[in-house]
C-alpha cells in the first residue's frame, strides 16, 4: 500500500512539473521578440528622452564635483568633468540596452504589436515626439524637489547632532 502511495505522488509531481514547463512554454511563446522590443523603444524615443536629460545630469554632477573638491587647482575640475562626462555619455544606450529585457519580462508579443500600432498614428508619433521634452522638464522638476528636500533632510540631520552634543 505505501508503495502505491509514493507511486501516486511520484505521478502527481510529474504532472505538476509537466504542467509547468507547459506554461512556461506558452509563456516564452507569447513574449515579444526582441526585435519587436528594439522597435517599440525606437518609437517610443527612450534614448532621445534619456539623451534630453544629460545636460541637468552633468549639471548636477558638476555641481557635486565643485562641492567634493572647493579648491581644485585651475583646470583640474575641468578636466574630471570632461572624463566624467565621457562616461556618463554612455547613459542612453546603456539604459536602453537595459530596460529592453524588461519589456519583453513583462509584454505580450499582442501588447506590444499594440504599442507599435498606436505609435505609428500621428497622435503616437507626437507624444512620441514630445516625450523628450517632457523626460527633461520632469527630470528638472524632480532634481529641484530632490535638492530642495535633501538639503532640509541634511539641515535637520545637523539639528539633530548639534543637539546631542556633536560639533558640525
Amino acid at each position: 500500500m505505501g508503495g502505491l502511495k509514493i507511486i501516486a505522488v511520484v505521478i502527481g509531481l510529474a504532472g505538476v512539473v509537466i504542467q509547468l514547463d507547459h506554461s512556461r512554454a506558452e509563456a516564452q511563446a507569447d513574449r515579444a521578440s526582441v526585435e519587436d522590443v528594439q522597435k517599440l523603444v525606437e518609437d517610443m524615443k527612450l534614448n532621445a528622452a534619456v539623451t534630453a536629460m544629460m545636460p541637468q545630469l552633468k549639471q548636477q554632477f558638476s555641481t557635486l564635483l565643485r562641492q567634493m573638491v572647493p579648491d581644485a587647482l585651475p583646470g583640474h575640475l575641468e578636466e574630471v568633468e570632461t572624463a566624467t562626462g565621457k562616461a556618463l555619455d554612455n547613459l542612453p544606450s546603456e539604459f536602453v540596452k537595459n530596460v529592453m529585457p524588461l519589456y519583453r519580462l513583462h509584454l505580450t508579443k499582442k501588447e506590444v504589436a499594440a504599442y507599435l500600432k498606436f505609435y505609428a498614428t500621428p497622435e503616437g508619433r507626437s507624444i512620441a515626439a514630445k516625450t523628450p521634452l517632457i523626460t527633461e522638464q520632469t527630470q528638472k522638476i524632480v532634481g529641484a524637489l530632490i535638492e530642495k528636500l535633501m538639503i532640509a533632510a541634511m539641515e535637520s540631520a545637523k539639528t539633530q547632532f548639534r543637539s546631542r552634543g556633536y560639533k558640525l
